[in-house]
């Protein structure tokens, strides 16, 4: 579950922390991005709609090339216990377990990301 909250929640934080950075900018060299976006909550949504839509490109583009080379690459927030062979984690009780899927793979972040940007835009557009 710890991927699943970095792929949901990652871009969100960094959206903050870039809309704060902007905003910081913005009153060092005279202008408010805040208005100039719309308001607050606009600047937020577009900032994570654009950081969601390039994590799934990243995760699709990483996901293409793990079908293209053959290999699986290690999960980076399980590398301890990612086997190479397959993208299962080896079982948790002991060693009769049945290896259970790794979640999030590339393609589940890819998919997380990109319904994470749709609904960043639809709530922007005032659709939600």
């Amino acid at each position: 579950m710890r991927g699943f909250g970095a792929i949901a929640f990652g871009p969100a934080v960094a959206a903050v922390l870039m809309a704060a950075l902007a905003q910081s900018l913005g009153y060092w060299h005279g202008t408010d991005p805040v208005v100039a976006a719309g308001g607050p909550v606009q600047l937020l949504l577009g900032t994570s709609m654009l950081l969601y839509a390039l994590f799934a490109l990243v995760h699709l583009l990483h996901w293409i090339g793990d079908r293209l080379t053959g290999q699986p690459t290690p999960l980076w927030w399980l590398p301890e216990r990612m086997s190479r062979d397959e993208q299962t984690v080896p079982g948790i009780g002991g060693a009769g377990d049945a290896p259970v899927p790794a979640f999030p793979n590339h393609l589940d972040g890819a998919a997380l990301s990109l319904a994470m940007a749709l609904v960043s835009r639809l709530a922007l557009q005032g659709a939600i």
